[in-house]
């Protein structure tokens, strides 16, 4: 069983909402002194209010958290492509053409001949 409350919800309700509509905020110990209550006890039922606040409306700090966390999921995605891009670079040097082969071509046709080699274009003339 809770221990009795040792301040009314009403003297709690009045002392957030006065805390909310004061411009400058006053510190907590001023405001305690102020209401009769400890400073403590004051700064426990703002913070309090404040969470439940953020909690149910869709405050700064609910859009911030949901955009972080699209933004996480978007780096990760983002670094996956990043190390298989990577790991298909590395692949592709280790893949590395015949020298031989490629230096042996004199018999491939060259792209402007329409596909004669330079035999066929001498026995023509």
């Amino acid at each position: 069983m809770a221990p009795p409350k040792k301040y009314p919800d009403a003297l709690r309700a009045h002392a957030i909402r006065l805390y909310r509509e004061s411009d400058p905020k006053p510190t907590f110990r001023t405001m305690a002194a102020h209401l009769g209550v400890h400073h403590e006890a004051l700064r426990l039922w703002i913070r309090h209010a404040e969470q439940e606040q953020c909690a149910t409306d869709d405050s700064p700090s609910a859009t911030l958290a949901a955009e972080n966390k699209r933004l996480r999921k978007q780096v990760a995605d983002l670094e996956r492509v990043i190390a298989i891009l990577r790991a298909g670079r590395a692949h592709q040097h280790e893949i590395r053409p015949n020298p031989a082969v490629m230096n042996n071509n004199s018999s491939l046709p060259s792209p402007g001949d329409g596909g004669r080699s330079q035999e066929n274009h001498n026995s023509m003339l």
